[in-house]
Order: structure tokens, then C-alpha cells, then sequence
């Protein structure tokens, strides 16, 4: 009896088993069409997707950063209204960079530089605008685009945003002894002109007490002494 029993398991399970693949075997054959399209399309997809990246991203990429490196040149000779847009040699300026290869890391590092461009022409509001299409990819980028927007901001005589911006870029990034002594001094020279020497006390503080070894922190004690007094 009980061979028997086990010999009747076996023969079950290879009814299962074949009930199973012929089942699969079924719905393959019923579905073939909707499987191969399916199939297909996302080998298209792929293909697409490869070729997007070897024969138009990748080229584009290029181009933007070699119609970069003129204008960054000009940008650091202090030439800001060459840099923006009249690159000379036929060369673009940032604006049309950021415009033209939107989509590309120098298309978006353009829109920081057109903002600074802008910032030292007096063109606070573009730079506003040049800033805000500006997405930081580092830790000091972060903090010197809500820098150069705090400028802005307070250039245009809107403190309370140009404020809240030093603070924010304080904050900002990983690296905060290359940028934070910078605008945790701004935040409080432009608290202490709000009228608000606790806050400008506090940042005066943090320079201090977090940042010793920085540049704004060599006569600090002199700020932090002033609005202590009054």
C-alpha cells in the first residue's frame, strides 16, 4: 500500500506539472501578439533612449562647454557685460547659453554666472531671475546662489528677504568654513542695520565660537562688543 501511495503522488505531481506548463504554454499562445508588441516597444524605447544620449545630449554637452570657456574668461577679467552677451570671435555669452542649452550642466551653471553678470551690471531683478533657474549641484553652489540672491534682494532695498536669504545661504552645504563666516557676517551686519542686535549678536557669536579660524572672525569681538552696548 504504500508503494502504491507514493506512486499515486508521483503521478499527481506530473499532472500538476504538466497541467502548469501547458497552462503557461496557453497563455504565451493566447497572448502572443500583446507580448512581442510589448516586447518591442521597449526594445524601441531603449534604443531611443541611447541614442538620445550618444547622438544628442552627449555632443550638446560639448558644445555648451566649449561655448563656455569664452565667456568664463571675459567673466573673470571682470568683463561682465562681454560674459552676458557679446563674447567676441562669435562665441556665446551666458545668457544665450543657459537659453540655448538648457538641459545641460553648462546650460544650468549659466544661469548662476548670468545671475552674477547681471548682479554687477545693476540688473537686480534679471539676476533674481537668473538665479532662480539655477540648480546648485555642490555644497558651495548652494550657498552662493541665496548669496547672490541676498545681494540682489538687498540692492532692490528689500532687507527682510535679503536677510532671510544670508541665513539660508549660512546654512546651506556641506563645506560651511569655505561659506558660512562669509554670510553669517552679512546676516548680522544687515540685522544690526534691521534694528535686531540679538540676531546680529548671535551670528556675530557663531563666527566666533564655530569659525575662529576665518577671516571675519579677526575683529569680531569688536562687532560682537557694538551691539552688545546698545
Amino acid at each position: 500500500m504504500a508503494r502504491r501511495r507514493r506512486r499515486e503522488i508521483r503521478e499527481d505531481d506530473i499532472v500538476i506539472e504538466e497541467t502548469t506548463q501547458q497552462k503557461s504554454g496557453d497563455f504565451f499562445e493566447d497572448n502572443r501578439n500583446t507580448i512581442l508588441i510589448a516586447l518591442g516597444v521597449i526594445l524601441l524605447l531603449l534604443a531611443a533612449f541611447f541614442a538620445y544620449k550618444q547622438l544628442y545630449k552627449e555632443p550638446k554637452e560639448k558644445r555648451a562647454a566649449e561655448e563656455m570657456y569664452m565667456a568664463q574668461h571675459y567673466f573673470q577679467q571682470d568683463s561682465f557685460a562681454q560674459a552676458l552677451t557679446n563674447v567676441p570671435g562669435g562665441f556665446m555669452g551666458f545668457e544665450d547659453i543657459a537659453s540655448e542649452y538648457s538641459g545641460t550642466k553648462a546650460g544650468n551653471l549659466s544661469n548662476y554666472y548670468a545671475g552674477v553678470c547681471y548682479l554687477n551690471l545693476g540688473k537686480y531683478e534679471a539676476a533674481l531671475e537668473a538665479m532662480s533657474d539655477f540648480s546648485p549641484s555642490g555644497s558651495i553652489t548652494s550657498a552662493m546662489k541665496y548669496g547672490v540672491m541676498g545681494d540682489a534682494e538687498s540692492e532692490l532695498n528689500n532687507l527682510d528677504k535679503a536677510y532671510d536669504l544670508y541665513k539660508k545661504a549660512a546654512k546651506s552645504g556641506d563645506i560651511k568654513e569655505m561659506t558660512a563666516p562669509y554670510y553669517l557676517m552679512k546676516a548680522g551686519l544687515l540685522a544690526q542695520k534691521l534694528g535686531n542686535n540679538d540676531n546680529a549678536k548671535d551670528h556675530f557669536t557663531t563666527i566666533k565660537e564655530d569659525f575662529p579660524e576665518s577671516r571675519e572672525a579677526t575683529n569680531i569681538q569688536n562687532y560682537i562688543n557694538r551691539v552688545s552696548a546698545n
